[in-house]
């Protein structure tokens, strides 16, 4: 017990409390006074336009905004359309159940009214 209020009273430094309390008003008065000479070289504003032109081609909005504009060309489109429709219909025929003999044997009772009694006569 006597270990643990010792460590109570016991309280680790502070920045706030060994740093003078500073206001907006001496905090302006200090930046207004400051005025730091920053050395650039004569080509640093080029040189930061230059690294910005080329994120920008590397970004994925431009390669997005260039990806719209090849497809938008007749010759892609069309591609892209015939390729969408293809694999429409492909996936279409994979996944649909077949139907074929059922619908033909619905037809030929449908438009046969020999096969239609017969059709009716079993269980």
């Amino acid at each position: 017990m006597r270990e643990v209020s010792a460590l109570r009273e016991v309280e680790p430094p502070s920045i706030l409390t060994t740093t003078p309390a500073m206001n907006d008003n001496e905090l302006d008065s200090l930046i207004r006074q400051s005025q730091p000479q920053p050395a650039f070289s004569a080509f640093f504003q080029r040189e930061v336009w230059a690294r910005i032109a080329i994120e920008e081609q590397q970004s994925w909005a431009t390669r997005w905004q260039q990806f719209i504009q090849w497809i938008a060309q007749p010759a892609p489109a069309l591609a892209t359309v015939t390729l969408t429709l293809g694999l429409g219909i492909g996936l279409g025929n994979l996944t649909a159940p077949s139907q074929g003999e059922a619908m033909r044997l619905a037809y030929v009772v449908s438009i046969n009214p020999i096969h239609a009694a017969h059709a009716a006569m079993q269980p």
